[in-house]
Protein backbone atom coordinates (compact mmCIF):
# COMPACT_ATOMS: atom_id res chain seq x y z
CA UNK A 1 0.00 0.00 0.00
CA UNK A 2 0.58 3.55 -0.53
CA UNK A 3 0.78 4.80 3.53
CA UNK A 4 -3.06 5.83 2.47
CA UNK A 5 -5.96 4.97 4.96
CA UNK A 6 -8.28 2.87 3.29
CA UNK A 7 -11.07 2.19 5.49
CA UNK A 8 -15.27 2.15 4.82
CA UNK A 9 -17.62 4.80 5.44
CA UNK A 10 -20.51 5.11 7.37
CA UNK A 11 -18.73 2.80 10.24
CA UNK A 12 -18.15 3.83 13.67
CA UNK A 13 -14.23 2.56 13.35
CA UNK A 14 -13.84 5.27 10.57
CA UNK A 15 -15.29 8.15 13.41
CA UNK A 16 -13.07 6.80 16.03
CA UNK A 17 -9.82 5.15 14.59
CA UNK A 18 -9.76 7.28 11.49
CA UNK A 19 -10.87 10.31 12.65
CA UNK A 20 -13.25 10.95 9.47
CA UNK A 21 -16.38 13.36 10.28
CA UNK A 22 -17.92 12.71 6.78
CA UNK A 23 -21.62 13.06 7.47
CA UNK A 24 -21.80 8.95 6.72
CA UNK A 25 -19.44 8.51 9.56
CA UNK A 26 -20.50 11.01 12.15
CA UNK A 27 -23.76 9.75 11.62
CA UNK A 28 -22.42 5.98 12.73
CA UNK A 29 -20.98 7.07 16.14
CA UNK A 30 -24.15 8.76 16.71
CA UNK A 31 -26.30 6.31 16.48
CA UNK A 32 -24.01 4.63 18.24
CA UNK A 33 -23.52 6.61 21.02
CA UNK A 34 -27.28 6.64 21.71
CA UNK A 35 -27.52 2.59 22.00
CA UNK A 36 -24.46 2.81 24.66
CA UNK A 37 -26.53 5.84 26.30
CA UNK A 38 -30.01 3.94 25.93
CA UNK A 39 -28.17 0.83 27.43
CA UNK A 40 -26.48 2.72 30.28
CA UNK A 41 -29.59 4.11 31.75
CA UNK A 42 -31.54 0.89 31.76
CA UNK A 43 -29.10 -0.14 34.31
CA UNK A 44 -28.67 1.09 38.19
CA UNK A 45 -26.31 3.93 39.42
CA UNK A 46 -23.12 1.67 39.97
CA UNK A 47 -22.06 1.93 43.90
CA UNK A 48 -20.84 5.33 44.53
CA UNK A 49 -22.10 6.97 41.71
CA UNK A 50 -24.93 8.84 43.27
CA UNK A 51 -23.67 12.66 43.63
CA UNK A 52 -22.08 12.61 40.70
CA UNK A 53 -21.52 13.86 37.06
CA UNK A 54 -21.46 10.90 35.71
CA UNK A 55 -24.42 9.43 37.22
CA UNK A 56 -26.49 12.14 35.79
CA UNK A 57 -25.12 12.59 32.49
CA UNK A 58 -24.32 8.59 31.96
CA UNK A 59 -27.16 6.81 33.97
CA UNK A 60 -30.03 9.12 33.76
CA UNK A 61 -30.11 9.51 37.92
CA UNK A 62 -32.07 12.60 39.22
CA UNK A 63 -31.48 12.28 42.46
CA UNK A 64 -31.01 15.63 44.51
CA UNK A 65 -27.39 14.65 44.82
CA UNK A 66 -27.08 13.97 40.80
CA UNK A 67 -28.54 16.88 40.16
CA UNK A 68 -26.43 19.64 42.41
CA UNK A 69 -23.19 17.37 40.87
CA UNK A 70 -24.40 18.28 37.44
CA UNK A 71 -25.24 21.72 38.34
CA UNK A 72 -22.03 22.36 40.35
CA UNK A 73 -19.82 20.70 37.33
CA UNK A 74 -21.90 23.02 35.29
CA UNK A 75 -21.05 26.17 37.63
CA UNK A 76 -17.13 25.70 37.25
CA UNK A 77 -17.37 25.23 33.44
CA UNK A 78 -18.84 28.41 32.86
CA UNK A 79 -16.42 30.27 35.12
CA UNK A 80 -13.58 28.69 33.74
CA UNK A 81 -15.12 29.95 30.25
CA UNK A 82 -15.75 33.13 31.47
CA UNK A 83 -12.27 33.61 32.95
CA UNK A 84 -10.19 32.27 29.64
CA UNK A 85 -12.32 34.97 27.69
CA UNK A 86 -11.66 37.76 29.74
Amino acid sequence: MSGVAVYEHGKTHAYKVHGCRCGPCTAANTECQRRYVKRLRTRNVPAGGHGTVNGYRNYGCRCVACCEASAEAGRQYRAVRKARAA
